[in-house]
């Protein structure tokens, strides 16, 4: 995580703005006094600092009281006579120079410190619209997702209903059939009276029940879905898949229908 600079933080109070400037004006001048660091040659540059350290922090009118401030003090400790605040006409060009750079640099310093508030407040404002804008396009997505999952559902449905009509029509259209066998096997029940047929018929029937029993089943697979539970016999179950087989088994042995005598 990035520090933050101190030289960026929020401007202080209006009043902590000013005593900012009286604070780094009076700093200037008792360094450049101060006999062991040898500055009393070059007393501009600290007034100047001063002027855009309260221009910085406080803003253009914080720096214009710490210009205010730095150029008596200039013209009475180290302008010729020192110590005075008498005329002192051969001095003037040094002070108005020294005044219009101070101007000058507080000036910029607070244009500075303007720009670089703007930029951090559009630093911000672009930041949150980039967590808007991700926020947005997260839920796009999952918004985009589910209409994926909704549209494969429904498509997986409509193939289902679609396979259900067709098995329905089919089953519907086998159906019919197996009544017509199934009538012609009640109208020939009574001519049917030998051992060997009686058995034949009796197969005959038990698999076309069957095969209208499936019919129904894949009638009742194209309409909606219903649960229904109900108990049964596995012994019978087991018995009918028994017989069918042998049946089948022996009317292969013999090369013709099973028991059907001819």
């Amino acid at each position: 995580m990035p520090r933050s600079n101190p030289l960026l933080r929020r401007k202080p109070p209006a009043i902590w703005s000013y005593w900012i400037a009286i604070l780094s004006v009076a700093a200037a001048l008792i360094i450049s006094r101060w006999p062991a660091l040898h500055l009393r040659d070059a007393p501009v540059s600290l007034f100047l600092c001063a002027v855009i350290l309260s221009a910085w922090f406080g803003g253009i009118r914080p720096g214009l009281l710490a210009t205010a401030l730095s150029a008596p003090a200039f013209y009475y400790y180290f302008l010729p006579p020192i110590y005075s605040l008498g005329a002192k006409p051969g001095e003037m060009p040094r002070l108005i120079i020294f005044t219009v750079s101070a101007v000058f640099v507080g000036s910029l310093s607070a244009a500075q410190r303007s720009a670089t508030e703007s930029l951090r407040r559009a630093r911000d404002d672009l930041r949150g619209t980039v967590q808007e804008l991700q926020r947005s396009n997260q839920a796009l997505q999952t918004e985009s997702l589910e209409r994926k999952h909704a549209e494969e559902s429904l498509r997986r449905s409509e193939t289902m209903s679609a396979m259900g009509t067709l098995v329905a029509g089919v089953a519907h259209e086998v159906r019919n059939p197996l009544f017509g066998i199934s009538a012609t096997l009640d109208a020939f029940h009574e001519e049917m009276s030998q051992p060997g047929y009686a058995e034949c018929g009796a197969t005959l029937r038990q698999e076309v029940n069957r095969l209208v029993h499936l019919m129904q089943e894949l009638l009742e697979y194209g309409k909606p879905a219903t649960l229904s539970i109900e108990r049964g016999e596995v012994g019978e179950v087991v018995a009918q898949a028994v017989e069918s087989r042998r049946s089948a088994a022996r009317a292969q042995a013999a090369g013709r229908p099973a028991h059907c005598p001819g």
